[in-house]
């Protein structure tokens, strides 16, 4: 099962078998989304949104809120990095899911350099992977993979963050694969949507770890399974998948 392939990955990876490269390209992509988010943050969209928050959770900037107010803040220019291949814009997940998290002081996480770049390498890998192994097929059925695998992404770091076995990891997955979700139609539809996606991707990733945490299940089976995102969402399936680190 991919979800059991993916979960080893992050559970395994270690910041000395991280390619010197790939921490130099993290850091540019980093300065890129900073830039990108902190602009975004004025835009009409994250400002409806803010608003939002304030008025259902009274200013509750919690990790799963700031996740959210992220994701949309940082896609709503379309600017932020991409990968045409996997065609999607990993860094808008997975930073977004890192400075929630960080940046909850409930959660009182300490974490020090080498685990930030892990998370990112992490991020990245898993969600290129997946973009690469699912489109065109996915996205020429009229999903946005930025939101609908942005998701398991965004689990994947999270997951990764909150340190969790692999069994719970596998679970976080699960439960981020079924809440997957994003058209591209609200794109064609000129809408603000499409950021949207990127901010419920964020949430539904951090929430799916911190259910997976407490012992809620998910399933191993839910991307390649009978019924699961494959079948579902991108037509066809690759049943001899198999993670390259």
């Amino acid at each position: 099962m991919i979800i059991n392939q993916l979960s080893k990955y992050l559970i395994d990876l270690k910041y000395e078998d991280i390619p010197k490269d790939a921490i130099e390209k993290a850091k540019l992509c980093f300065i890129d989304y900073l830039a990108v988010y902190l602009r975004g943050l004025e835009s009409e969209n994250s400002k409806i949104a803010i608003k939002t928050i304030y008025e259902l959770y009274g200013g509750d900037f919690n990790s799963l809120n700031k996740g959210f107010i992220n994701g949309i803040a940082s896609h709503s220019l379309d600017l932020d990095d991409g990968h045409r291949l996997a065609q999607l814009h990993p860094g808008t997940i997975v930073f977004s899911t890192i400075l929630a998290m960080v940046s909850d002081k409930n959660l009182d996480l300490d974490i020090s350099v080498y685990e930030f770049f892990e998370a990112v390498i992490a991020g990245y890998e898993i969600a290129i992977v997946l973009g690469e192994m699912l489109n065109p097929n996915h996205r020429n059925q009229g999903f946005h993979s930025t939101g609908t695998i942005g998701s398991i992404a965004s689990g994947a770091v999270a997951s990764r963050l909150l340190g969790l076995d692999i069994e719970k990891t596998e679970h976080c997955l699960g439960l981020a694969t079924t809440q997957s979700s994003g058209l591209l139609e609200a794109d064609h539809a000129g809408t603000m949507g499409k950021s949207l996606h990127v901010g419920n991707a964020v949430y539904n990733g951090i929430l799916s770890a911190f259910l997976a945490k407490n012992g809620f299940t998910g399933g191993e089976s839910l991307i390649d399974g009978k019924e699961g995102f494959i079948k579902a969402m991108a037509s066809k399936s690759y049943d001899d998948y198999s993670h390259e680190n």
